[in-house]
């Protein structure tokens, strides 16, 4: 279709206030400067077609942005997100619009209402935002904060500031999945021509990748305890909160509770071992197995953590029991159809700590000026950062991330901060 065509196209819609938008292919390579891809618009009687490429793609979104992207228009879409970074990668500039933007695969996957490909005509796509509208209100506060921030903006952002591969001398990019793994974590895989995977770099992987800027370095951010720090916040355990505060190593304080010694670094990697596992439902027979240790020492361990911790275990047992008909909540609404009645525990610590690090990569773009956020995995950020600004960066993102927010106020969280040229040797900083 001609400009022209598309423009007076565009013209006979200009008066709908819902259109489907759909991207053929779905993904949309940001690295290839010769990718082309249609971008289909449907409303009550209506299809366009238009075809985009880097050459006309500026022209294309502006016809967009004065009939589609307006305050009074709503898009329903599917991996929206594609279609950001792709506007990100060309023109330099973060997608904004004041139009109300419903996303069926993340508000799908929020939902439990799994819609695993793009609807296929108009009809289908208001059908599916229908069922997905009902409950909208449940996650509408989520979304809205959290999910259209990491569509326009934070995901395009890193998405599109890539790392330098001195091996084959290219810029590869990182490409995520929003709400693609099963407890509302980010996924990521290498769904563009030149990619980097951000989840288990390989040893060989971090010796290749190297920020653009010479002068900048990585910092990398972790949150210790995370699943912990959410299991107190949410069960409202005293004793639980009581040993995070001490802001020793947790395990090796929870084994100095339990057998009244010091721990060696062996005895704490059996602790961890098994205390989430036990958390989240696994039997004492099979963490004697994994863990190589007898089911008397199991049981002793299981018998003293829940004297340790009672109103944690009384909570987690009460949140796994409170379903009749398996479709199991967070406290943000995020659900879940979970038939075995143990693996709720681990919904709702994962999927609440998920909600809680992607709340927190948001407050990092909004926020962060010298800094960029290279790649982002669960509950670690990498960030690229000047020399100069080194300082006043730490402190900055130090801040951010112990800072819970309005959706989790009161949490007790801990970071652990490394610094370097190359990934495979990051140095620690400690962090106050």
């Amino acid at each position: 279709m001609a400009d022209f065509e598309f423009a007076a196209g565009l013209a006979k819609i200009k008066d709908q206030k819902t259109f489907y938008v759909k991207f053929e292919p779905e993904i949309l390579d940001i690295s290839d400067k010769n990718f082309n891809f249609n971008i289909e618009i449907y409303c009550q009687g209506y299809k366009l077609v238009k075809s985009v490429s880097i050459s006309n793609f500026k022209e294309v979104h502006s016809y967009l942005k004065q009939i589609l992207f307006l305050k009074d228009k709503k898009i329903i879409s599917f991996n929206f997100k594609n279609y950001c970074s792709f506007f990100k990668k060309t023109t330099g500039k973060t997608f904004s619009s004041d139009c109300k933007i419903f996303d069926l695969k993340v508000l799908g996957n929020l939902l439990a209402l799994a819609i695993k490909e793009p609807p296929k005509t108009f009809i289908e796509a208001i059908n599916a935002f229908k069922k997905i509208h009902a409950d909208y209100y449940k996650v509408s506060n989520i979304y809205e904060q959290i999910h259209i921030p990491l569509i326009t903006k934070v995901i395009p952002s890193i998405e599109t500031i890539g790392l330098v591969n001195k091996k084959e001398k290219k810029i590869q990019y990182c490409y995520y999945e929003i709400e693609g793994q099963e407890n509302g974590r980010l996924s990521s895989s290498c769904r563009y021509k030149d990619c980097f995977l951000p989840f288990n770099l390989k040893k060989e992987n971090k010796e290749e990748l190297k920020l653009k800027n010479d002068d900048d370095v990585f910092l990398s951010f972790d949150y210790k305890n995370m699943e912990v720090s959410v299991l107190e916040f949410l069960s409202k355990d005293s004793n639980l909160r009581a040993v995070l505060q001490e802001g020793k190593d947790f395990y090796e304080s929870l084994y100095k509770n339990i057998y009244n010694k010091d721990c060696s670094p062996e005895k704490r990697k059996k602790v961890k071992k098994i205390f989430l596992p036990y958390v989240y439902g696994a039997s004492p027979k099979a963490l004697a197995e994994s863990c190589n240790v007898s089911l008397a020492q199991i049981e002793e361990f299981i018998k003293n953590t829940r004297k340790i911790f009672p109103h944690t275990f009384d909570w987690l047992d009460s949140y796994s029991n409170n379903s009749n008909d398996n479709l199991y909540s967070n406290m943000f609404g995020k659900r879940r159809i979970i038939n075995e009645k143990y693996k709720a525990r681990n919904f709702i610590v994962q999927s609440t700590a998920s909600i809680f690090c992607l709340d927190k990569l948001v407050d990092l773009s909004n926020y962060l000026n010298h800094s960029n956020i290279v790649f982002y995995v669960h509950d670690s950020y990498v960030v690229s950062c000047n020399r100069k600004d080194l300082n006043s960066n730490i402190e900055v993102v130090k801040n951010i991330l112990l800072n819970g927010g309005n959706l989790f106020e009161n949490i007790l969280t801990n970071v652990s901060c490394e610094i370097g040229e190359n990934l495979n040797s990051l140095l620690n900083y400690e962090v106050n």
